[in-house]
């Protein structure tokens, strides 16, 4: 099966997702990481493939193996990754949002990557 063949049915699977017939419990792999940022997220710069790659190595290293599981955390952050978003006066690529989102949500992803100094403590407060 080609990459373009095993994409298009990744979109087609995605569809029925965001239409609630199927559960997001769908593995993380770079196709269906890519469809779920560009569904989830269209007005957000995507990211390449190399850093998909790299993100998809840290989501597994951390307990994420499902779109559900990550799904879960970014939906919790979304209002707390604003808030980090605004303060920084950046609008962060699709990648950088999802490590940052879950820098605020997850401490064992903060502290075994970025919170050295708890920088995202404070924005744990807007958390769902």
């Amino acid at each position: 099966q080609s990459s373009k063949e095993a994409r298009k049915q990744m979109e087609q699977r995605f569809s029925k997702v965001f239409e609630n017939k199927e559960p997001f419990d769908i593995e993380i792999n770079i196709d269906s990481l890519s469809v779920y940022l560009q569904k989830l997220y269209p007005d957000r710069e995507h990211s390449e493939k190399e850093h998909l790659s790299s993100l998809i190595k840290e989501l597994l290293a951390f307990g994420y193996r499902t779109i559900l599981d990550l799904d879960v955390d970014l939906r919790r952050s979304e209002e707390a990754f604003k808030k980090y978003e605004e303060e920084q006066h950046c609008l962060y690529p699709d990648v950088g949002m999802i490590r940052f989102s879950l820098a605020i949500a997850n401490e064992k992803f903060v502290f075994g990557k970025y919170d050295s100094h708890g920088r995202f403590a404070r924005y744990r407060k807007y958390l769902k």
